[in-house]
């Protein structure tokens, strides 16, 4: 998804060089990185859906499940949605 991503949101293509030695060296841009990251993120893990879930009471393996995504990106989400756990109680 972070893939397509840098594709929709027309990112320039990255520069590799071939050094003589037989390695190569790739340009890294980590905001362009991070925007592809967390669009693609939150294509898989929609806010709405998110928030209802965690609402309803959800764990994260739950939603992990779910939505067919690691549990870290589901905390991934949760934390730049800023979406509040609720603590669940205990019986």
């Amino acid at each position: 998804m972070e893939e397509f991503f840098h594709l929709w949101l027309e990112h320039r293509s990255d520069r590799l060089r071939l050094l003589g030695n037989g390695n190569s060296k790739r340009s890294y841009d980590s905001d362009k990185e991070a925007e592809a990251y967390g669009s693609g993120a939150a294509a898989l893990v929609p806010y709405k859906a998110l928030k209802a879930m965690v609402n309803a009471g959800k764990n994260i393996a739950e939603i992990a499940d779910h939505f067919m995504v690691s549990e870290q990106l589901v905390v991934f989400r949760i934390r730049v949605s800023k979406i509040r756990l609720i603590a669940t109680p205990v019986i």
